[in-house]
């Protein structure tokens, strides 16, 4: 096999591999698995007059429509030869599109989701996000016997039965946010346009407290909302939960500086259920799985306390408040009318530094 020199552009700009003459080697091996390049056929959708691309088809990055009516395009027959997980992707945001389309409504695509990204990130705080991913080896399916693969074009590999099927599926790494999906201030900022970045500010840095057995804290999530410091103390829980520090370093702890399991001893289940952030989260809890669990969301009930709990279910933690302290303030992201509280916020810059929203504490210009 010759060497290859790729540090000269082509034509296009791209650096290619070009063989140097004269480098023919040969090298011993056991094995040669030959990696080939993909590309799209294009022919076939232009003899159906679909419009192509120099990587494939032509459609909308966001609706996926192409120039044909009624005919939607994604995945690799767009972008060319790509990941996996963005054809997955794709299937999903064409198919709300689709759905549109049928339903004889404007399509759009998937409506806008608000976001925040933990930037800038360094090699200490990457390596933390990595540490807290659970590590889980994975499950083979089943194989026919090489005598009946010799034999036969039968499938080599079998389905994985149901169980092996589920902790497979479990390894995926999704977003690392166990309430992407279902978190209360993620669904409002979007509802309301809202823009995560009109404060700047520095940001906490990644860190997690797993010394809970049922729970996981994330204080970069935490928006001192004070319901599971509620929902601790009117469970009798000792020493319990509290809102600890001064000014933007506030963050809810266990008084003393004990952990997290001595703190919580009989309702961290509660309390992570009615976290609105997912900064308290079950540790079997998926971004996935939070909103079918049935979980509902925190209210204020007719005679101030705070409603938490499953469909059936209720947990109702008094509210005290201090004279004078306007109300919104103190309900921050629970309040029985979150829209106004929401609303209340991005109109008044001074609350915004009791809702350090996601990941970034916010800080006024």
């Amino acid at each position: 096999m010759p060497a290859y020199d790729a540090r000269r552009p082509d034509a296009s700009g791209r650096r290619r591999p070009v063989p140097l003459d004269g480098s023919d080697f040969t090298l011993e091996c056991s094995t040669v698995i030959a990696a080939i390049g993909q590309s799209v056929d294009r022919s076939l959708p232009e003899r159906e007059g679909l419009a192509v691309t120099a990587w494939g088809i032509a459609a909308d990055e966001r609706t996926f429509v192409t120039n044909l009516p009624g005919v939607f395009a994604g995945g690799d027959g767009v972008l060319g030869a790509d990941l996996a997980v963005r054809a997955v992707a794709a299937g999903r945001m064409a198919a709300a599109a689709i759905h549109q389309f049928l339903s004889g409504e404007a399509v759009t695509g998937e409506a806008p989701t608000a976001a925040i990204a933990m930037r800038p990130i360094d090699d200490a705080e990457r390596a933390a996000i990595f540490r807290a991913i659970e590590r889980a080896a994975r499950v083979r399916p089943p194989e026919i016997p090489m005598e009946r693969r010799r034999a036969s074009f039968d499938e080599v590999e079998g389905r994985l039965p149901g169980e092996d099927a589920t902790r497979e599926a479990r390894r995926c790494l999704t977003c690392g946010c166990r309430k992407a999906d279902c978190c209360q201030v993620r669904t409002l900022a979007t509802e309301y346009g809202v823009d995560v970045y009109r404060f700047a500010g520095a940001r906490r840095r990644f860190s997690q407290d797993v010394s809970h057995p049922e729970v996981i804290y994330e204080p970069g999530k935490c928006i001192c909302c004070d319901a599971c410091v509620r929902i601790a103390a009117a469970a009798g829980e000792r020493p319990g939960l509290a809102l600890i520090g001064r000014g933007f370093d506030v963050a809810m702890a266990v008084p003393f500086g004990e952990p997290l399991s001595a703190g919580l001893r009989k309702v961290a289940r509660q309390c992570a259920e009615a976290c609105p952030t997912g900064a308290l989260a079950l540790r079997t809890a998926r971004s996935c799985d939070a909103c079918s669990l049935g979980v509902s969301q925190v209210r204020r009930g007719p005679n101030d306390e705070i409603q938490t709990g499953r469909p059936g279910e209720r947990t109702e933690v008094p509210v005290a408040r201090k004279k004078g302290t306007p109300r919104s303030m103190q309900l921050c992201a629970i309040s029985a009318s979150p829209r106004r509280a929401l609303r209340t916020l991005c109109q008044t810059p001074s609350l915004v530094t009791h809702l350090p929203v996601a990941n970034s504490p916010v800080r006024p210009r």
